[in-house]
């Protein structure tokens, strides 16, 4: 089987699968990884997950990326095992376990496989114009937002069919859950209405404020969570009428 390095590039040529100068001359003379031959397009997933050994154990096909031996110390095992189930691939993500499911969607912890980091995953409930727009409100809405005590949002898109935002994966507890002391009960109410005003005055009102939606991580910080149901002051969206109610009573 070939080494994860250089000699994918020489094993391909000699399988007549690329011109070995020109890949080189491409991709200069760093080393290169399988994700690397695929990202440049100089070959395909297949073509690499054959050139590595299909029925290598150590080598796992995703949609987009390879997670392979040289991964071992960076690839979480509950990741990997997720991984071995289809269902659970979502383009370039591996989802682990749903962690949150509300009116809007379900959100799953994930695992980015080519920026090897943990991330929240949302996806919409519905898939009617009007869902899909107001999902793409919040989307745009929460990337507008950059904010210590504001979960930051780092894509929005399709996949297969299914509309996603991928956010930054906080590990703690909402403040439902928590039973906080006074003092520190009025510092984490003052944090996040700091939080609230910056999005103020970004013309972003929540329209959701609940504990719910407020997580505190195991470190103590503070976090306002989805934007769901928030509201842009700078125009109108259309898709709320006066006078209705929004939020949870």
């Amino acid at each position: 089987m070939a080494e994860r390095s250089d000699d994918l590039i020489t094993l391909a040529a000699r399988r007549g699968l690329l011109d070995e100068p020109t890949a080189r001359a491409v991709l200069g003379t760093r080393a290169v990884e399988p994700d690397v031959l695929i990202e440049s397009g100089i070959l395909t997933p297949e073509q690499v997950g054959d050139l590595l050994g299909r029925n290598d154990p150590t080598v796992m096909q995703t949609p987009s990326a390879l997670i392979t031996a040289s991964d071992s110390g960076t690839i979480p095992h509950e990741a990997s095992k997720a991984a071995e189930d289809p269902a659970r691939r979502f383009g370039r993500y591996v989802l682990v376990e749903k962690i949150g499911e509300g009116g809007m969607g379900a959100v799953w912890k994930a695992w980015q496989t080519d920026l090897r980091r943990w991330v929240a995953i949302k996806f919409v409930r519905g898939e009617s114009a009007e869902e899909v727009a107001r999902f793409v409100r919040e989307a745009q809405m929460a990337a507008k937002l950059s904010h210590p005590n504001i979960v930051a949002t780092h894509e929005a898109g399709e996949e297969g069919g299914r509309h996603y935002i991928a956010m930054d994966y906080i590990e703690g507890d909402d403040l439902k859950k928590l039973r906080l002391e006074p003092r520190r009960a009025l510092e984490v109410v003052k944090e996040a209405a700091e939080a609230v005003q910056y999005a103020h005055e970004q013309g972003i009102i929540h329209r959701d404020l609940k504990p719910h939606n407020l997580m505190v991580t195991r470190r103590g910080r503070l976090y306002v969570m989805d934007f769901g149901l928030a509201k842009s002051t700078e125009a109108p969206s259309g898709l709320s009428m006066s006078g209705s109610f929004v939020g949870t009573p």
